[in-house]
Order: structure tokens, then sequence, then C-alpha cells
């Protein structure tokens, strides 16, 4: 078993709230809509926190690990890490299984995959042919995702084995390297 650990938060107007049991070697947080969500890495969990009711919660991810598409706590993750929001959802990465999921924030909490081949990718041959990793989403390899940042409809990611930036285009699914050659 995992320990838990005792965090505080210092939240907006000076309120300090105690959270025993709170997370447990969390890595990606954002805010939206007055929650903080938070990904779990060794609980293959995403948690969330309401700042008005100062209640943690698990959100998303039944505590296996795995790549399952379903609602909320029955879907699974494997090791989420970095997370990024549009206000209407939630977009997660994995390491152990390289892809991006979408986690709508209205009920019933639906989790989808949206992009990545779910294994990690291998290096291009020589520089600057970063067709062997992109392409439409589903055929998309990435290494290690280590941050995603949404913008205008696309999410950029940060895919630090491959040495580049990646973005996915939400409306037409494609994946494109916009800088770094390998």
């Amino acid at each position: 078993t995992v320990p838990q650990v005792k965090a505080t938060f210092h939240l907006m107007r000076g309120k300090t709230t105690q959270l025993s049991g709170g997370f447990i070697n969390g890595h990606g947080i954002v805010h939206v809509n007055g929650n903080i969500y938070t990904t779990e890495y060794d609980t293959h969990r995403i948690k969330q926190y309401s700042i008005g009711s100062a209640t943690l919660s698990n959100f998303a991810g039944s505590g296996a690990g795995g790549s399952t598409d379903a609602n909320g706590l029955s879907a699974t993750f494997n090791r989420p890490n970095a997370i990024t929001t549009d206000g209407v959802n939630l977009y997660v990465s994995q390491l152990s299984n390289p892809t991006i999921r979408r986690i709508r924030l209205n009920p019933p909490y639906t989790v989808t995959t949206i992009a990545g081949a779910g294994v990690s990718g291998t290096p291009c041959p020589g520089e600057n042919q970063p067709t062997c990793l992109d392409g439409p989403a589903f055929d998309a390899q990435f290494a290690q995702i280590n941050d995603l940042h949404y913008h205008n409809g696309y999410i950029y990611i940060a895919d630090f084995s491959h040495h580049r930036i990646r973005r996915l285009n939400l409306a037409t699914g494609q994946v494109e390297t916009i800088a770094g050659t390998g």
C-alpha cells in the first residue's frame, strides 16, 4: 500500500484547508469552474477539490491501472500525469500507455481516448522527419508527455522523450510537430 499524506492548501482569501488522506504523488493540476483537478500518478486517478465546500473526492479512475474508456470512476488510467482544460472538458495524458484522454466535466463524466496509439513511439530515423510520429490522432505515437496546454481548439503537447512540441487539432483529429526535430 502507498502511504497517504496530509495536504495543506492555501487558497483564495487566505483560507487554509487541511486534508487528511489527501494526495498521493500528484502530478498535474488545473483549475476550472471553482474546482481544482489533479492527476495522481501512483493511484491512477483524477482527484477533484471543490474550493467552495473544501471537499476532496475521486473524480475519475477506478484506481486500477489501465486505459478503459468509461464513465467517471469506472474508467481506468495508467499513470496519469499532465492535465489541461478547455472549460468544458479535462484532457489528461498517461505515461505508461502514452495517450491523451478527454473527461467531460458534466455527468456522467465520460472518459474517452482521443489521441495516441497507446505504445511508446520510437525515434524517427534522422532529423526533420516528424511524419513517423504525427498524423491522425489514433496513429500518432507519443513517448513521454510531460505537459499539456489547451489554446484555441488545440492541445499543445510537450513530448519530452521525442524532444518535440506537438499539437493536436481537436477539430480535425490531426497531430503535428511544431518544434523540435527529435
